[in-house]
């Protein structure tokens, strides 16, 4: 890429210890049939073998910057779109993989349609190894958008591709939200225009309890709370308790254990035919506590594949729906 010459896109991938992973992500933004775009890599003190990986890639679009201090993801976006040169931003978490047509389709859609601020796109849920164990379907047009994400969070946020003028106008990323700062940001962004989801699955989240965000699930609960209080108290045009510094801090937390995030790959494992997979997930759960309903769920994992599966989607129908 010329250097005089603005990318559309920047991706912006703040990266924390995220060698697993990384060279998979990395691939895959590699690999997309869109090109013009750089990856603007920021390393928030990783300490494992993080900037090695960096830099075993040669491509020009790589802007890597690492000052070897671990500040936390808000203060790294913040500074990743200070960087960025790009029309777009695109964001992108360091242990996902996008699929080759995502930049094609979202800057197709954003070129077509002016009015747009943004856009993401339901997901597929992948595990440690990468099988697709899942998925996630977001409501897609801007109304539905409007009413749903105030009841929870309909944007994963590294699906979203963002005019960078409109992210910086609504002021960035909030200080305050150390989580949910993805969340915050969509609710404001709303507030200014347009924000859909493309209905193919065009990026692949990948789910495992040993993510650090397994073990941050209460806080995140309580950041995303203070992000749709404010979003409500906005839309009555009363004033922004975060803007206001009237909330300074995050007050009591409900901890969430690590344990809930087992049961829920659990589940994902149970409802996507993963047998063997699903029987780690009881083995490690019951090592803590024994449980009939646990006993029960093994029980399943000797069903074939198939039948476990559908055994289980019937069960979620009765209950009412998908959990």
């Amino acid at each position: 890429m010329n250097s005089s010459t603005l990318p559309q896109i920047s991706v912006l991938m703040p990266v924390y210890n995220g060698a697993r992973y990384l060279r998979e992500a990395l691939d895959s933004i590699f690999s997309q049939s869109f090109t013009d775009f750089e990856c603007v890599l920021i390393d928030d003190g990783s300490t494992d073998q993080t900037t090695e990986i960096i830099e075993s890639y040669t491509d020009s679009r790589i802007t890597y910057i690492s000052d070897g201090q671990n500040v936390g993801l808000t203060q790294r976006l913040n500074q990743g779109l200070e960087i960025a040169r790009g029309k777009y931003i695109a964001r992108h978490d360091d242990d996902d993989i996008s699929s080759p047509q995502r930049f094609a389709q979202q800057v197709e859609l954003l070129e077509s349609n002016q009015d747009y601020l943004g856009c993401g796109s339901r997901v597929a849920i992948i595990d440690a190894d990468g099988d697709v164990i899942g998925g996630r379907n977001f409501a897609l047009d801007h109304l539905a958008l409007m009413d749903q994400n105030l009841l929870e969070n309909q944007f994963i946020h590294g699906s979203l591709m963002l005019r960078k003028k409109e992210l910086l106008a609504v002021g960035g990323y909030r200080p305050f939200f150390v989580y949910a700062q993805d969340y915050d940001l969509t609710l404001r962004l709303q507030e200014h225009g347009k924000l859909i989801n493309l209905e193919a699955p065009l990026y692949s989240l990948r789910y495992s309890n040993d993510a650090i965000s397994a073990s941050r699930t209460g806080e995140q609960m309580a950041y995303a709370q203070h992000a749709r209080s404010a979003a409500e108290l906005r839309r009555q045009e009363k004033v922004d308790p975060i803007d206001a510094r009237s909330v300074t801090e995050l007050g009591d937390i409900n901890f969430v254990a690590r344990n809930d995030a087992t049961e829920r790959l659990l589940y994902l494992y149970l409802r996507s035919g993963y047998r063997q997979k699903a029987r780690k997930c009881i083995d490690q759960l019951l090592e803590d506590k024994q449980s009939i309903g646990l006993q029960l769920r093994r029980l399943l994992t000797y069903l074939p594949g198939p039948l476990m599966s559908s055994f289980v989607v019937m069960l979620d129908v009765l209950r009412g729906g998908l959990r």
